[in-house]
């Protein structure tokens, strides 16, 4: 049954950045080509929150806001 993770970004579950970074290098490619393929491209000055709606280990959908 799918749940709702609400959660600081840098919190997020290993596996579930990588199913939100992979969706981004397809989607938005462009934000990877001048910045380094990993997690970290957040600015964390502005307390960037993740709202994952996850199945099991899959991750359905993913918004974040920022402060």
């Amino acid at each position: 049954m799918p749940h709702l993770l609400t959660l600081p970004s840098h919190d997020l579950p290993p596996d579930i950045k990588c199913q939100v970074v992979s969706f981004m290098r397809i989607y938005a490619w462009q934000v990877f080509q001048s910045m380094p393929t990993g997690w970290d491209y957040m600015d964390k000055s502005r307390h960037p929150l993740s709202f994952a709606l996850i199945d099991g280990e899959v991750l359905i959908s993913h918004a974040e806001v920022n402060w």
